[in-house]
C-alpha cells in the first residue's frame, strides 16, 4: 500500500466494504492507527455520511422486494460523494473543504465535516454498497470483508438491540440481509478486491484477491 501511495499522484483512495456489522469501521480505525504510527497522513471517510435521509426513501410497504430495491438503488448518494470529494481529489490531487453531511438524528445534511486531504494522504473510505458505480471508479485499492449471516445477526443483536430495541432485528431480516444479498449477486464486490474473512475480528483471515 505504501509503495502504491508513493507512486500515485495525489491521495491513495482505499475502499473498505462488506455487510452490515462486518467490521468495516473497526478495520478502518485500526488501519489508520497503524499507518499514522508509520508516519503516513490518513483520512477516514464514512459512506454513511452520504446516506440519503430515510424519510426521502419511498417504497410500497405491501411489497417487501420494493423496499429492498429502493435501499439497494438509492440509500447512498454516491453521486454527491463523488461530486464533493472524489472527483475534486482526482482532478486537483488534494482537497480542503467544509461539507455538510447527514445528521441521522435530524435526517438532513446539516452535520459539519471538515476535510483536509493532502496529496500524500491515504484515504480510507468505508461503507456498505461501496463497490458500485459511480464510487468504484475512484478507488485505487479495495478491501472486502466477508462474514457469515449468523455472525451478522449475532453482532446486530449485540450492537443494535441495546440502542434501538429488539424490533431492529426485524429490519435485519427484512432489509439489511436482503440488500446485502442483492449487493453480492448484482455487483460481486469481492471481485478485484482483497478479501478478508472477518467472522473473528481478533483473527481475520486474508483469503487473497477475489
Amino acid at each position: 500500500m505504501t509503495k502504491a501511495a508513493d507512486a500515485k499522484a495525489g491521495p491513495l483512495i482505499v475502499g473498505l466494504s462488506g455487510a452490515y456489522t462486518s467490521g468495516k469501521t473497526r478495520l478502518a480505525t485500526d488501519l489508520a492507527a497503524v499507518l499514522r504510527q508509520a508516519g503516513r497522513r490518513v483520512v477516514v471517510l464514512h459512506y454513511d455520511d452520504f446516506h440519503r435521509p430515510l424519510q426521502t426513501l419511498k417504497w410500497d410497504e405491501q411489497e417487501p422486494s420494493g423496499e429492498v430495491e429502493t435501499f439497494y438503488a438509492r440509500a447512498f448518494d454516491g453521486e454527491r460523494l463523488c461530486e464533493l470529494v472524489l472527483a475534486p481529489l482526482a482532478e486537483a490531487g488534494a482537497l480542503h473543504a467544509d461539507l455538510r453531511v447527514l445528521d441521522w438524528a435530524q435526517g438532513a445534511n446539516v452535520l459539519a465535516l471538515r476535510l483536509d486531504i493532502a496529496p500524500d494522504a491515504i484515504v480510507l473510505l468505508e461503507g456498505m454498497l461501496l463497490f458500485r458505480p459511480p464510487v468504484i471508479g475512484y478507488l485505487d485499492l479495495r478491501i472486502f470483508l466477508t462474514v457469515e449471516e449468523d455472525t451478522i445477526l449475532a453482532r446486530g443483536r449485540l450492537r443494535d438491540v441495546p440502542l434501538y430495541g429488539p424490533g431492529i432485528m426485524a429490519l435485519y431480516e427484512r432489509r439489511y440481509l436482503p440488500v446485502y444479498r442483492r449487493y453480492l449477486a448484482a455487483d460481486r464486490p469481492e471481485r478485484g478486491a482483497i478479501v478478508i474473512a472477518n467472522d473473528d475480528p481478533e483473527a481475520p483471515v486474508i483469503q487473497g484477491e477475489g
